[in-house]
């Protein structure tokens, strides 16, 4: 059932991600980086299936976020 699930993944669009750069607490760029990389993502994934036909899978990670989530 899982493999099936993982299977009817959807490819990732475009419009669907959001890169970027966390700032510190002065308002300048993240100051584990001065470079044009990325620290932040976050994007939504979808599952062609009838059952979570519509349902975003919303995923985030990054520098600097405020708590440790996990699902398990």
């Amino acid at each position: 059932m899982q493999v099936k699930v993982l299977r009817s993944i959807r490819k990732v669009d475009i419009e669907d991600v959001v890169l970027g750069q966390l700032k510190d607490a002065s308002g300048d760029v993240d100051r584990y980086t001065k470079s044009m990389t990325p620290t932040y993502f976050a994007a939504a994934m979808y599952i062609d299936n009838a059952r979570w036909d519509g349902v975003p899978f919303l995923i985030k990670t990054g520098m600097g976020l405020m708590e440790n989530r996990y699902s398990r």
